[in-house]
């Protein structure tokens, strides 16, 4: 059995059709040739979404009103490098509470951080592990696909901050990330989330206004139009592109994988920078694919809407 055979198996087992249709997820590629092992799983709230977080050493499926995870690591368990180089990372504090404070201040949205220690249950289901867990409360402006997509991804990147930066710092790290979504009336959509086995000194490339300008290229190339790139800082840059489709959406999505996908639009590997979020609207502005990057936590994911012929309950996995 391939390594993509295994994943799409164990996803298989988890899978379950979500009782409506407005969120739909798909596994994020591997960038690495890996294999699959247990990990400890956590309960997670959300009656109405299939939620998988996806990337080449984490996959969170949430199904239900549970949540499971499935670490993909090397054959030999060790944690897996993304970035092109490894070295000394920039310095976002020498304690935990400057290295919050920092990161905070730097992801967008981020309303709080507040790691604790948590008791989660074991792979066998017959006991719990403590675990140093990322509690990550994020603001969105309501309570879809696309807002949890984006949320999900800013989380993502806050887990990968503070296991670089406690680590740097001689500071046990957090090994899990806990996502809340806080709506502009209180609400508070628990998510939950992850963190990957990655190394934690991971060097990304800075986004050039070279690279800025590569992307435009590529777009149009594509036939996408009203592209937007920007780029804010975490450890290294993150970027984020947005474009606009006059075509229909199942004939984007096809056109947008058949290119490569961030891949292509990068004209480099998305692995090589420290996050990506990509959307892709209609003609009308509404999203209708989204696909984030954040290496650096070993994670990301991929929404579409249902207008793209992208199912929850197909898998399909890309090869490189």
């Amino acid at each position: 059995m391939s390594d993509t055979q295994m994943i799409e198996e164990r996803l298989r087992n988890f899978l379950a059709v979500p009782d409506e249709p407005d969120w739909q997820d798909v596994l994020y590629r591997a960038g690495k040739t890996l294999t699959s092992a247990a990990r400890p799983r956590s309960e997670r709230r959300r009656s109405r979404r299939l939620l998988i977080v996806a990337a080449a050493t984490l996959l969170l499926l949430g199904v239900g009103s549970a949540i499971a995870a499935v670490t993909i690591t090397r054959g030999d368990g060790s944690p897996v490098q993304f970035a092109p180089t490894t070295g000394t990372t920039p310095s976002l504090g020498s304690d935990a509470a400057s290295i919050i404070a920092t990161i905070e201040a730097r992801v967008p949205d981020v309303l709080s951080i507040r790691i604790t220690k948590d008791a989660i249950s074991n792979a066998s289901g017959k006991g719990t592990t403590d675990y140093r867990i990322a509690h990550v409360a994020i603001a969105a402006p309501a309570d879809h696909g696309p807002e949890i997509a984006r949320a999900s991804w800013e989380s993502d990147l806050v887990g990968g901050a503070l296991f670089t930066a406690f680590t740097q710092a001689h500071l046990a790290p957090p090994s899990g990330v806990d996502l809340t979504v806080v709506m502009p009336d209180g609400t508070r959509d628990h998510v939950g989330g992850g963190l990957g086995k990655v190394v934690p000194n991971q060097i990304f490339d800075p986004i050039t206004p070279e690279i800025q300008a590569r992307i435009q290229q590529n777009a149009t190339a594509e036939g996408l139009t009203n592209v937007r790139v920007s780029t804010f800082e975490v450890v290294n840059d993150a970027i984020e592109i947005r474009a606009t489709t006059m075509a229909a959406p199942a004939a984007a999505a096809s056109s947008f994988s058949k290119a490569h996908g961030l891949d292509g639009l990068l004209g480099k590997s998305e692995n090589d920078f420290e996050g990506v979020y990509f959307q892709l609207d209609d003609a009308k502005g509404n999203p209708i694919l989204i696909q984030t990057t954040a290496p650096r936590a070993g994670a990301g994911g991929y929404w579409a809407a249902p207008s793209t012929g992208i199912q929850g309950d197909r898998l399909d996995v890309p090869h490189h």
